[in-house]
This record gives C-alpha cells, structure tokens and sequence, in this order.
C-alpha cells in the first residue's frame, strides 16, 4: 500500500503497487473491493515522480515513504494494518 486518503466507517481508497502498476483500490466495509489500473511504473522516473503527480490531482491521499505490504484488501484487514502504523493511525 502506497497511501490512503482518510478512512471512513463505510470505505478506504488508496493506491498500491502490484508488480509494473500502479493502481488504485476503493474496499469497502461491505465486503466489496475494486481495483483500477492507474499507470504503469515505467511511465514514471521515480516513487517520488508518481506521488508527485498523482497529488496534484488527488491532494487528500497521505502518501507513505515506504510502502506497506499487505496481506488483503477486505476493509477490517486494512483497518487493523491502518490503526497499527504510526502515520496512517494519524489521519
């Protein structure tokens, strides 16, 4: 996981790097997730580059330095892994 915007009691989006995509994702505490493809790695010259231009578009997302490897994309996953990181707790 590569940052989220703030998480709600119905929803968490964010973007993840799944091997050369970059991609979004919407879970959703129903039990539904989606995942689109953004771009691919290579249409960026860095991690940096992406963020950079994604958050002009996307403003409310908190992008990490490192990403979080997760296990899951179901909502109650992604909400323990949220509460026990010392940035995205913050938000």
């Amino acid at each position: 996981m590569l940052g989220i915007e703030t998480p709600t009691r119905i929803l968490i989006d964010g973007y993840l790097r799944i091997g050369k995509e970059y991609k979004s994702f919407v879970s959703k505490f129903d039990g539904v997730v989606e995942v689109k493809k953004v771009a691919n790695v290579s249409d960026y010259s860095s991690y940096d580059h992406f963020v950079g231009v994604i958050g002009k578009f996307n403003p409310w997302v908190v992008f990490l330095k490192e990403p979080v490897k997760v296990e899951s994309l179901e909502y109650d996953y992604l909400m323990e892994v949220i509460k026990g990181h010392p940035v995205l707790s913050k938000i």
